[in-house]
């Protein structure tokens, strides 16, 4: 997955978080029509940007470290990163082999090791010394590390399915997710440090490093957020505005900065300002909703609501996970019902399968699970993941293990 607050990972992937009920896929047949944005001045969208609102009472530590980070290129190479790179990839090889040789410097335990964590948001050069950080920061060192040997590298972009983390009582996040797309030779590589959350049916861009950078101020904006700096949190995201002052939930995010500090009209003018540039985010709406409540403006909160709560309704990755939750709490017939309608909005994902026959499973279907399971096989692009249906397939029937190899992709 809203507000976004993007982090880099499913970054916290490449990330967004979102104060809120969070943004789901957009979806047709809503009856509620969108909000009408046109007439969105843009004097005062300017003005959220030069306001000094925010800043009137900042931490000034804080605002300092922000400051500084701006002050410095998240894709910088410094002396120890040339050193170190140059000492284990050779100016002569070919491409491919300088992929590997990179690859290999960075990620073998003997070597820099590093590390995936999803709730650290570094630069290239941060992510050389500490040896870990999310996929956003790994991106940015791969980017960083893989041309200064001479390889084509660039951002990109995969929209992973939206997925729901809650980091407090006030704050939802959605994570997005970054990698790397190399062109060494002929052949096109993708470098990702978390395999596990990318999948190559993905609708994914390549996106120029303006963007890249932007998502890295906008995480380090949320932490600020949650941190309870939100002037730092406002400096970070004009920067990253004035990077790529088109995107929706760059937007959405300042609201949700303005809207904390009690700052209610010029949250709003920033959440229009989003639902301009793509009036399917329904982060925003949902955050809308939210504002109008706070101001005690019933009819529109009430409409910003509903129009959230259906869209997430007809959201299949939210049924998903409102399926997962239910399982978990042993409340099979919701769990059923949401795994159903996830299914009949998309046929095609293995994991929706997969928690289908073990709901089923549970409820005594074994027949049914069987069936589930056997689609889930058919659809799993990731091998592990399709042993471990086989697996389970062969503990239900393991004398239909055979007849897996008749089965054909619809």
């Amino acid at each position: 997955m809203t507000i976004r607050f993007v982090f880099g990972d499913q970054s916290r992937f490449g990330v967004s978080v979102v104060a809120g009920v969070l943004m789901l896929l957009s979806v047709s047949g809503c009856t509620l029509q969108n909000p009408d944005v046109s007439s969105v001045p843009e004097a005062e969208v300017q003005r959220l940007l030069d306001s000094e609102l925010l800043l009137a009472d900042a931490n000034p530590e804080a605002v300092r470290a922000a400051e500084t980070l701006l002050s410095e290129d998240p894709l910088a190479v410094n002396a120890d990163m040339e050193r170190f790179i140059h000492a284990y990839v050779s100016s002569e090889s070919a491409p491919v082999s300088k992929l590997q040789q990179l690859l290999q410097a960075l990620l073998h335990g003997g070597l820099l090791g590093i590390s995936y964590n999803p709730m650290k948001t570094y630069s290239a050069a941060e992510t050389f010394y500490y040896q870990e950080g999310n996929c956003l920061s790994f991106s940015l060192l791969m980017v960083a590390l893989g041309r200064e040997v001479g390889l084509k590298v660039r951002f990109n972009e995969v929209q992973v399915p939206p997925s729901w983390d809650m980091q407090s009582a006030r704050t939802q996040v959605n994570y997005r997710h970054m990698n790397v797309v190399v062109n060494a030779g002929r052949q096109r590589r993708i470098v990702d440090i978390n395999l596990g959350n990318y999948r190559e049916e993905y609708d994914q861009d390549l996106v120029p490093d303006e963007y890249a950078v932007a998502q890295y101020y906008n995480n380090l904006a949320m932490e600020s957020l949650i941190d309870g700096e939100p002037a730092a949190a406002f400096l970070l995201l004009r920067e990253a505005l004035a990077l790529q002052p088109d995107v929706s939930f760059l937007w959405g995010n300042l609201g949700t900065v303005y809207r904390r500090g009690g700052h209610y009209r010029e949250a709003e003018v920033a959440y229009l300002k989003g639902l301009q540039l793509h009036s399917g985010d329904l982060m925003i709406v949902s955050n809308l909703g939210r504002l109008y409540r706070q101001l005690g403006d019933l009819e529109q909160a009430q409409h910003y609501e509903q129009l959230a709560a259906r869209y997430r309704a007809r959201n299949p990755y939210y049924r998903y996970s409102q399926a997962g939750e239910a399982f978990a709490s042993q409340k099979l017939d919701s769990a059923l019902e949401n795994i159903t309608a996830a299914i009949e909005g998309h046929n095609q994902d293995s994991r929706f399968y997969g928690l289908a026959a073990q709901i089923n499973s549970a409820l005594g279907r074994k027949g049914e699970a069987q069936r589930q399971l056997q689609k889930a096989i058919v659809l799993a692009r990731d091998e592990s993941q399709k042993r471990q249906y086989q697996k389970w397939l062969a503990e239900l029937t393991p004398q239909h293990m055979g007849e897996l190899t008749t089965l054909e992709r619809d």
